[in-house]
């Protein structure tokens, strides 16, 4: 996706723009797996989530459930990006998962082979999962 420009959006938004936010309006629920950059979100995840949740009025998050899943080499798992991406999408009123948050530090010590190896934290992501899919139900088609 283009860096979002407000000048390009609306009737004429990219079409990958267009996909990206029918995708997010067809699905029940959002699974967001990131790592943390200098303490924070990555730059083209908050790309993303300007181009979802514009034009003002119409964002294709709204009233959506999301579950936020943080990475990081640092024991911290990623805390502080949870942080901003909450903060970002209350903003834009998505709905995210409630507590506890999944963090998964340490990922290199969890993978081999380029498989996630670490069975604790698998199944507490999979409990988070759950969780979404129970918010999924529950709520109603996101009012967009």
């Amino acid at each position: 996706m283009p860096l979002y420009n407000e000048d390009h959006d609306g009737l004429a938004a990219p079409e990958q723009v267009t996909a990206f936010r029918r995708s997010i309006i067809e699905s029940d629920g959002i699974v967001i797996v990131m790592p943390e950059y200098n303490h924070g979100i990555p730059g083209v995840l908050k790309n993303a989530l300007d181009w979802a949740s514009r034009p003002f009025g119409k964002s294709s998050l709204t009233g959506k459930p999301v579950l936020a899943i943080s990475i990081s080499p640092a024991f911290t798992g990623g805390v502080r990006a949870q942080a901003q991406l909450n903060e970002t999408l209350l903003a834009i009123q998505a709905v995210p998962v409630p507590a506890p948050q999944v963090v998964i530090g340490s990922i290199a010590s969890k993978i081999e082979d380029g498989l996630f190896v670490d069975e604790p934290s698998a199944n507490f992501a999979l409990g988070a999962i759950d969780r979404l899919l129970d918010r999924c139900r529950v709520m109603p088609t996101a009012y967009v």
